[in-house]
Protein backbone atom coordinates (compact mmCIF):
# COMPACT_ATOMS: atom_id res chain seq x y z
CA UNK A 1 0.00 0.00 0.00
CA UNK A 2 2.49 2.72 1.11
CA UNK A 3 4.60 1.81 -2.25
CA UNK A 4 1.57 2.66 -4.19
CA UNK A 5 0.63 6.41 -2.39
CA UNK A 6 4.54 6.36 -2.92
CA UNK A 7 4.38 6.33 -6.62
CA UNK A 8 1.31 8.19 -6.81
CA UNK A 9 2.80 10.77 -5.11
CA UNK A 10 5.84 10.91 -6.72
CA UNK A 11 3.76 11.17 -9.83
CA UNK A 12 2.04 13.92 -9.14
CA UNK A 13 4.91 16.42 -8.36
CA UNK A 14 6.79 15.03 -11.35
CA UNK A 15 3.55 16.08 -13.56
CA UNK A 16 3.73 19.06 -11.36
CA UNK A 17 6.94 19.75 -11.80
CA UNK A 18 7.01 19.81 -15.39
CA UNK A 19 3.86 21.71 -15.63
CA UNK A 20 5.81 24.51 -13.50
CA UNK A 21 9.44 24.44 -14.13
CA UNK A 22 9.63 27.78 -16.05
CA UNK A 23 7.28 29.59 -12.63
CA UNK A 24 9.81 28.91 -9.94
CA UNK A 25 8.59 31.60 -7.91
CA UNK A 26 5.17 30.01 -6.83
CA UNK A 27 5.32 27.09 -4.49
CA UNK A 28 3.57 23.86 -5.11
CA UNK A 29 1.05 23.18 -2.38
CA UNK A 30 0.03 19.47 -1.71
CA UNK A 31 -2.66 18.89 0.76
CA UNK A 32 -3.01 15.79 2.72
CA UNK A 33 -4.60 14.04 5.90
CA UNK A 34 -3.46 14.69 9.25
CA UNK A 35 -2.52 10.82 9.25
CA UNK A 36 -0.39 11.15 5.95
CA UNK A 37 1.50 14.32 7.11
CA UNK A 38 4.28 13.42 8.43
CA UNK A 39 4.68 10.23 5.45
CA UNK A 40 3.99 12.54 2.71
CA UNK A 41 6.36 15.58 4.02
CA UNK A 42 9.27 12.63 4.03
CA UNK A 43 8.54 12.17 0.58
CA UNK A 44 8.06 15.77 -0.71
CA UNK A 45 11.53 16.07 0.65
CA UNK A 46 13.00 12.65 -0.83
CA UNK A 47 11.37 13.95 -4.42
CA UNK A 48 13.10 17.29 -4.14
CA UNK A 49 16.74 15.71 -3.37
CA UNK A 50 16.50 13.60 -6.12
CA UNK A 51 15.49 15.60 -8.93
CA UNK A 52 17.67 18.69 -7.20
CA UNK A 53 14.92 21.17 -7.71
CA UNK A 54 14.77 24.19 -5.65
CA UNK A 55 10.90 24.73 -6.17
CA UNK A 56 9.32 25.31 -2.71
CA UNK A 57 6.44 22.48 -2.13
CA UNK A 58 4.60 22.92 1.02
CA UNK A 59 2.23 20.33 2.51
CA UNK A 60 -0.51 21.31 3.86
CA UNK A 61 -3.26 18.99 6.37
CA UNK A 62 -6.55 19.24 4.27
CA UNK A 63 -8.68 16.30 5.43
CA UNK A 64 -11.13 14.80 2.72
CA UNK A 65 -14.56 16.45 4.28
CA UNK A 66 -12.78 19.78 3.40
CA UNK A 67 -11.52 19.69 -0.03
CA UNK A 68 -14.33 20.13 -1.75
CA UNK A 69 -15.55 23.56 0.44
CA UNK A 70 -11.74 25.02 0.39
CA UNK A 71 -11.78 24.69 -3.50
CA UNK A 72 -15.38 25.71 -4.34
CA UNK A 73 -14.30 28.56 -1.57
CA UNK A 74 -11.39 29.98 -3.90
CA UNK A 75 -8.61 27.85 -2.00
CA UNK A 76 -6.55 25.41 -4.20
CA UNK A 77 -3.67 22.81 -4.13
CA UNK A 78 -1.65 21.31 -6.44
CA UNK A 79 -1.54 17.88 -5.46
CA UNK A 80 -4.75 17.00 -3.41
CA UNK A 81 -6.15 13.02 -2.25
CA UNK A 82 -9.79 13.49 -2.90
CA UNK A 83 -12.60 10.48 -2.37
CA UNK A 84 -14.48 9.49 -5.72
CA UNK A 85 -17.64 10.90 -4.63
CA UNK A 86 -16.35 14.27 -5.05
CA UNK A 87 -14.59 13.90 -8.27
CA UNK A 88 -17.55 14.63 -10.66
CA UNK A 89 -18.85 17.61 -9.10
CA UNK A 90 -15.10 18.95 -9.31
CA UNK A 91 -14.43 18.12 -13.00
CA UNK A 92 -18.23 19.95 -13.78
CA UNK A 93 -17.18 23.23 -12.60
CA UNK A 94 -13.73 23.60 -13.95
CA UNK A 95 -11.86 23.10 -10.56
CA UNK A 96 -9.88 20.35 -11.75
CA UNK A 97 -7.81 19.62 -14.97
CA UNK A 98 -7.66 16.52 -16.40
CA UNK A 99 -4.60 14.64 -17.54
CA UNK A 100 -3.60 14.49 -20.98
CA UNK A 101 0.17 13.63 -21.33
CA UNK A 102 0.20 10.28 -22.57
CA UNK A 103 2.86 9.45 -21.13
CA UNK A 104 1.44 9.37 -17.90
CA UNK A 105 -1.15 7.27 -18.90
CA UNK A 106 1.66 3.56 -18.70
CA UNK A 107 2.14 4.72 -15.22
CA UNK A 108 -1.71 4.81 -14.53
CA UNK A 109 -2.29 1.80 -16.36
CA UNK A 110 -0.11 -0.63 -14.14
CA UNK A 111 -3.04 -0.44 -11.65
CA UNK A 112 -6.28 -2.06 -11.48
CA UNK A 113 -9.56 -1.49 -13.54
CA UNK A 114 -11.55 -0.02 -10.48
CA UNK A 115 -8.81 2.04 -9.08
CA UNK A 116 -8.01 3.56 -12.36
CA UNK A 117 -11.83 4.18 -13.23
CA UNK A 118 -11.92 5.86 -9.76
CA UNK A 119 -9.60 8.76 -11.03
CA UNK A 120 -12.16 9.13 -14.06
CA UNK A 121 -14.98 10.84 -14.72
CA UNK A 122 -17.41 11.37 -17.79
CA UNK A 123 -14.43 9.00 -20.37
CA UNK A 124 -12.16 11.59 -18.59
CA UNK A 125 -8.83 10.82 -16.55
CA UNK A 126 -8.70 13.53 -13.74
CA UNK A 127 -6.83 11.55 -11.08
CA UNK A 128 -4.23 9.09 -10.56
CA UNK A 129 -4.61 5.77 -8.80
CA UNK A 130 -3.52 6.16 -5.04
CA UNK A 131 -4.90 3.03 -3.47
CA UNK A 132 -6.79 -0.69 -4.97
CA UNK A 133 -8.38 -1.09 -1.65
CA UNK A 134 -12.45 -1.58 -0.45
CA UNK A 135 -13.26 -1.20 3.22
CA UNK A 136 -14.94 -4.11 4.12
CA UNK A 137 -16.98 -5.01 6.57
CA UNK A 138 -16.97 -8.61 8.59
CA UNK A 139 -18.79 -9.25 11.68
CA UNK A 140 -20.17 -12.29 13.64
CA UNK A 141 -23.90 -12.28 13.03
CA UNK A 142 -24.33 -14.48 16.22
CA UNK A 143 -23.14 -11.30 18.49
CA UNK A 144 -24.33 -8.41 16.23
Amino acid sequence: MKKKITASIIIFLAVLLVGCAGNKKEPLVVWCSQFDYEMISVMVESFKNAKKTDIKIIVEICEDSETREQIEGGNFADVICIPHDQLGALADHGYLHPIANEKFFTEINKNTAPSVAAGRFGGVQYGFPSSFETHMLFYDKSIV
